[in-house]
Order: structure tokens, then C-alpha cells, then sequence
């Protein structure tokens, strides 16, 4: 019924609003979640005032809706509603009434919100047809069915230069698709200004990524949290840029010695190689700092490797670089393509980050993934030494693991991680010569 309807984009913005507000948080983070909040206030004010708003996937180049005064709202970050305790079953529930149940959870929650009328319509939606089969089969169909005009990305199957061109190419159709869709039109100059602050963007999250990578740990998970969601939305925007530099520069005070470092002892560092429940995160985190000594570094989505374009200087350039940077992007880089590109980043994510232990906390839906988890698990062990946890969740809906079950296995787990480490210690004090960093041919 009408009157059962909320804005649900205005308590978005007012409930990432509220933790801004809260002086006890850092302050990077706080500005974190004041950028979440304007993101959902701006896109809810442009569609009040009948401007374009686009529904984009989590690897389109939120640069070229900047460059066109487009606001872009990545669709798989609709499950930041798993802030608001109660609200994502909902959506999800919706969805399943006209989608299999197997469809992934990202995908139905933008069904789910355009169904229950709590979201305005966006006026354009654009995907690409990577990594998965939900993003094809639903986002298109779903387009379809509310009358939104969509554009779907094509991305080959695996990177290479004629393929990066390709892709470029199809960017340059997307935009003369937007220009007749929105009426909006592209100016260099305008993508010129948000590619120079795209460069800025990509060439921190690099520094943050080798800043994890230290021992200790002077940037953890906790802190990146923020990153993935405001990366597929404010790329591009000097805010997002402001937003990096403050959590670079706290990174480097705790190495400095200027601030604590987020764990006394770090004990176990754990590398999470695929998504981590959006749920519970205290239930999770604090537990396994407070039990444990256990830092969760990083995860997939937060790693982060897309680097500067070198030449910015004409239109074909910039396009070819996002075209490179469509591929590239976390999920659509390790999903996408034969499973070593999966094994690689893994074997990557563990191996620089020097983690005792890997989780793959793997996504009922995601098929792909979990046909080579078994793989990517023997292969960290055989040329690391180190143990990886197979878990399987929803990481958006609780009711399929709920948060209380992911301690359990955690706890289990962590035991492993910790012998683990003991009886590498103890190799490496028996063996001359030899260090627990050596690694087992496979």
C-alpha cells in the first residue's frame, strides 16, 4: 500500500549521516560514511528535481557519469541496507517472488527496491556481462520489465590489449547511448578534470594496499570497509580523493609512532580472499581481535590493483584506459576468465600480505568461485604452507548463515591458524639456515 512506502534512500543518508556525527570514530572514517550518506541523499534529490540517475555495476567507471553531471549509484551497493537491522529480508523476499531463489542476493536487492516502489526509478541502467550469470540474467531482465532504458558492457572473457581496445570501444557507444538517453553530453575538459582525479584515487589505494601489507598491519580491514563501495561510486570526485589521503596519512602516524596501532599484539593475520559478511561485523571482527590477536588485513573486493593512466591527454586514451579498467576492476578481474586468475590473486592477496591463515568466505551464488574453491585452497597450502577456511554464506542475508555459526567455524578455524604457525616456528628453530617464510613446491 502507498502509505507503507518509505524513501529508503533518505535513511540511508540520514543513517550514514548519524555515524558521521559520531566524534568517537576516526576521522576518516567518519568522512567515509558522510560521503555514503550524501551519495544516497544526492541521488534521491536529483530524481526529485527530474535528473539523470544511473543504476551502474560494480565494475562500470563511475568516471564517465561524473564527466556528464550523471549521479551513479552502483547497484550491488544497495546491500549497505544491511546497516538499517530488519530491512534487507525484505527486498531480497521480493525479489525471490519473481527470480529462482539461486539468484544472487546483489542482484535481487535492486529488484526488491524498484518492486516495493521505496527507491525512484532510475532513469538509465548499465551493467557489463561480468563476472556472473546473475548480473546477465537479472539486471537486463529487471530493466526490462520496469521500462528502464539499459546498456550492457561487453568484457572478454580474458585480458588482453585487443580485448582492453574492444572494450573501449563499447565505453565510446555507451556514452553516445547516455547522450541520447539523458540528454546529458560529454565535455573533455569536465573528464579530463575527473580523470586527474581518478589518477589520484587509484595511485592512493596502491599506497594503501602495500601500507596492509606491513607487519603490523598500520591499515586493517576495518578501515578499508569503506573503500570498495565509495570506489564503484566517487571515483573521480575530489571528495574521494580528500577521503584516501586522510587514511593514508594515519596509516603512516602508527608507523611513524605518532598513533596506536588497532591491535596491541597482532598474533594471526588473517586474509579474507573473497567477500566477507556484511552482517554482524562486530559479532565477527571484535572476536577474533579480542580472542584471538587476529587482524583481518584485507579482502578481495578491497584489493585494489588498478593503476594510474599514464596519458590522459586525448579522448581515445582515456576511453582505452577504462576499458583496461573495466577488467580489472576487484570481482570482475578475479571472477571472470579461467579459475588461475581467481588462484592467482589469491595466492597474491595471502602471499604479500604475509597471512597466517585465508578465508573464502564464498557466496551461495556465486557458482563460479566455489567450482574452484577446492583448488585455490590446495594451492595456497602446497606454495604457502598456510590454511584456508571454506565457508559458505549469504553475505547480505544473515538467514543463510547466521553470524552466531561464522564465529563457531572462526573459532575452529583460528585454532588451525594458531597451531599452524606454532609448529612453523618450531621448523624453523630445528632447521638452520631455513625461515617459516619458505614455501612447499607444489
Amino acid at each position: 500500500m502507498e502509505e507503507d512506502k518509505i524513501r529508503l534512500f533518505e535513511l540511508l543518508g540520514d543513517g550514514f549521516g548519524e555515524v558521521r556525527d559520531n566524534e568517537n570514530l576516526m576521522p576518516e572514517i567518519r568522512m567515509g560514511m558522510g560521503l555514503l550518506s550524501d551519495i544516497y541523499r544526492k541521488a534521491q534529490a536529483a530524481s526529485d528535481r527530474g535528473d539523470p540517475v544511473a543504476w551502474i555495476s560494480f565494475g562500470v567507471p563511475p568516471e564517465i557519469f561524473h564527466a556528464m553531471d550523471i549521479v551513479p549509484l552502483c547497484d550491488a551497493m544497495f546491500c549497505v541496507i544491511c546497516s538499517l537491522p530488519g530491512v534487507v529480508d525484505k527486498y531480497i523476499d521480493l525479489a525471490t517472488e519473481h527470480v529462482p531463489g539461486y539468484i544472487c542476493s546483489t542482484n535481487k536487492i535492486p529488484m526488491g527496491l524498484a518492486l516495493s516502489g521505496d527507491v525512484p526509478i532510475p532513469t538509465v541502467w548499465v551493467a557489463q556481462n561480468a563476472p556472473c550469470d546473475s548480473i546477465l540474467g537479472v539486471d537486463s531482465s529487471a530493466a526490462s520489465y520496469f521500462g528502464i532504458p539499459y546498456y550492457g558492457i561487453h568484457v572478454p572473457y580474458v585480458n588482453s590489449p585487443s580485448g582492453y581496445k574492444y572494450t573501449a570501444e563499447d565505453l565510446k557507444r555507451l556514452v553516445v547511448w547516455l547522450e541520447e538517453q539523458t540528454g546529458r553530453k560529454m565535455n573533455f575538459d569536465k573528464l579530463h578534470e575527473v580523470m586527474v582525479q581518478s589518477n589520484k584515487a587509484h595511485d592512493l589505494l596502491m599506497k594503501l594496499r602495500e601500507m596492509g601489507t606491513r607487519v603490523p598491519s598500520p591499515y586493517t580491514r576495518f578501515e578499508s570497509a569503506p573503500n570498495y563501495p565509495l570506489a564503484t561510486q566517487l571515483i573521480g570526485t575530489p571528495e574521494f580523493v580528500e577521503y584516501l589521503g586522510m587514511s593514508l596519512q594515519r596509516a603512516q602516524d602508527r608507523v611513524d609512532g605518532k598513533l596506536p596501532y588497532i591491535v596491541d599484539e597482532e598474533k594471526l593475520r588473517i586474509a579474507w580472499i573473497y567477500a566477507m559478511p556484511g552482517y554482524n561485523p562486530e559479532l565477527i571482527g571484535d572476536y577474533m581481535r579480542d580472542e584471538y590477536g587476529a587482524v583481518s588485513l584485507t579482502y578481495m573486493l578491497n584489493n585494489m590493483v588498478v593503476e594510474p593512466t599514464e596519458d590522459i591527454s586525448d579522448y581515445d586514451k582515456i576511453m582505452l584506459a577504462l576499458g583496461k579498467k573495466v577488467a580489472n576492476m576487484p570481482m570482475t578481474r578475479e571472477c571472470r576468465g579461467p579459475w588461475e586468475n581467481y588462484g592467482d590473486s589469491s595466492v597474491s592477496i595471502v602471499k604479500d600480505y604475509k597471512a597466517d591463515g585465508a578465508i573464502f568466505a564464498g557466496h551461495i551464488a556465486c557458482k563460479s568461485n566455489w567450482a574452484a574453491a577446492k583448488l585455490v585452497k590446495d594451492r595456497i597450502w602446497e606454495e604457502l604452507g598456510v590454511p584456508t577456511l571454506n565457508l559458505e554464506l549469504d553475505f547480505i542475508d544473515a538467514r543463510v548463515t547466521p553470524g552466531e555459526d561464522v564465529q563457531n567455524r572462526l573459532i575452529d578455524f583460528l585454532e588451525v591458524v594458531k597451531r599452524n604457525k606454532e609448529n612453523k616456528a618450531k621448523k624453523a628453530k630445528t632447521l638452520p639456515g631455513k625461515t617459516s617464510t619458505e614455501t612447499k613446491k607444489p
